[in-house]
């Protein structure tokens, strides 16, 4: 180390240049492996995904509007169900809950609105579309959403095999589309909008931050199979937030770091092993890379 700053130091530091441009040349071609596109301005790969998952989440709500419409024209649609159980629990609610908790008196009024005869019973096509009003009138701030999710529950109960083969099929893809855009953080703040304006809960720039560095395995894995699900674009995006926590392994790598000759920036050891370890003391490394790739981000690190 010290002939390496001398006047005869030239080839010491000729190759330790070549050294440190290889390892560079290393996470170009990772990124390369991972069919990355985007620049390495992080916003970039974080519209991807929002842009994927949002098409992806679009798709499913018409897919389902679809089912419930053909399903709604059917016969079954008038296939009678007793709401008792339901009207039992709104009325098993005071009165002090029923005045900050408004979805109970929404669906109390429908169900006499739409049984005025008292006889017990609405039908199938009525009491889904008492569902879809639980869901547009449940308050945030308030009880609401809490009992709206109890009273859907319910419902789902009550209608469960009820208005034949196409409500049937219509609920699966309901159910589908929760468990895959609505029931799990990670994706339903990347499909939800800041309330009464157009900008995602999450920020492009945010995205990597959030879906990769912050998360577990578990909901990385999750995030990694919903895109893999829909088509090319969702794919891509994955791609995308591979290359990007590559881009973030090297950044970490050469932070703060003096400039070789060639004005390349030099690898530190030290940084470039604290960025594995963070990704790898969970598991994470191996759910974001393929075996080989992790194992080659290993060893690059060893090597160094």
């Amino acid at each position: 180390k010290e002939q390496l700053y001398s006047a005869l130091g030239g080839p010491l530091r000729k190759r330790a240049e070549e050294n440190n441009l290889q390892v560079l040349e290393n996470f170009d071609r990772f990124i390369d492996q991972t069919g990355a596109t985007a620049t390495e301005n992080i916003a970039d790969s974080g519209n991807a995904v929002i842009k994927a998952l949002s098409n992806g989440y679009q798709a499913a709500k018409n897919k389902v509007n679809v089912a419930y419409k053909r399903a709604e024209a059917s016969e079954g649609a008038q296939e009678p169900v007793s709401y008792a159980e339901l009207k039992a629990f709104i009325d098993g609610q005071d009165e002090a809950t029923k005045e900050i908790s408004p979805v109970l008196k929404s669906v109390a009024q429908q169900l006499a609105k739409n049984d005025p005869d008292g006889t017990g019973q609405i039908t199938v096509a009525t009491m889904e579309n008492i569902r879809k009003l639980i869901s547009k009138n449940a308050q945030q701030g308030t009880p609401s959403p809490v009992h709206g999710g109890e009273m859907k529950g319910i419902i789902d109960s009550l209608t469960e095999g009820k208005g034949g083969e196409l409500y049937n099929k219509a609920r699966k893809l309901r159910i589908e589309q929760a468990r895959k855009f609505e029931n799990r953080a990670i994706i339903a703040r990347l499909v939800t909008n800041v309330k009464n304006m157009d900008d995602p809960k999450v920020a492009a720039d945010e995205v990597f931050k959030k879906s990769i560095m912050n998360e577990s395995p578990e909901d990385i894995k999750f995030l990694r199979q919903t895109l893999r699900t829909l088509g090319p674009e969702g794919r891509q995006a994955w791609s995308e937030l591979q290359g990007a926590t590559v881009r973030d392994i090297a950044k970490k790598a050469t932070a703060n770091s003096r400039m070789t000759a060639d004005n390349q920036p030099v690898i530190s050891a030290a940084g470039l092993d604290k960025a594995i370890k963070a990704l790898d003391e969970n598991g994470r490394i191996d759910t974001i890379f393929n075996p080989k790739m992790a194992r080659q981000l290993r060893d690059l690190r060893d090597v160094v």
